[in-house]
């Protein structure tokens, strides 16, 4: 079992995903099961947060698109989200990828102030979308 699939197994039977919300489990297990990289930091062999992202080629050039974070409450403040941080930053760069992206909500202020003081800007690009039914 390579390190991803053991990292996958691992957060899908933590108590990462143990919600209230069984959907919110399975939507997060699915989502990291298509990812190209996933990072966790552990304390006492517990995982204790966990990175996920993946690759996007626009032709010209790679992207990194960070598609899921997520950290203890107990353990936030902590530089934990600053190490899952860290280790995509120096994945990028080895990987000659020059732009790391992520999405949250405008309303979502906290994640917003959390990536601009690690050094991401707001886009300029408007985001669209189509809801299909």
């Amino acid at each position: 079992m390579s390190d991803l699939e053991q990292h996958l197994t691992r957060i899908t039977n933590s108590k990462l995903l143990n919600t209230n919300r069984p959907k919110s489990s399975e939507l997060i297990s699915s989502r990291l099961r298509g990812h190209k990289v996933i990072y966790v930091v552990e304390e006492h062999k517990n995982i204790i947060g966990f990175l996920s992202a993946h690759t996007v080629d626009t032709g010209s050039y790679g992207v990194l698109m960070i598609d899921d974070m997520y950290v203890r409450p107990e353990f936030r403040n902590r530089g934990v989200g600053n190490k899952l941080l860290e280790a995509v930053k120096k994945y990028a760069k080895a990987s000659n990828i020059f732009t790391v992206f992520m999405l949250t909500p405008r309303k979502n202020i906290s994640t917003i102030k959390f990536f601009k003081e690690n050094g991401f800007k707001e886009a300029a690009s408007a985001h669209l979308y189509l809801k299909l039914k």
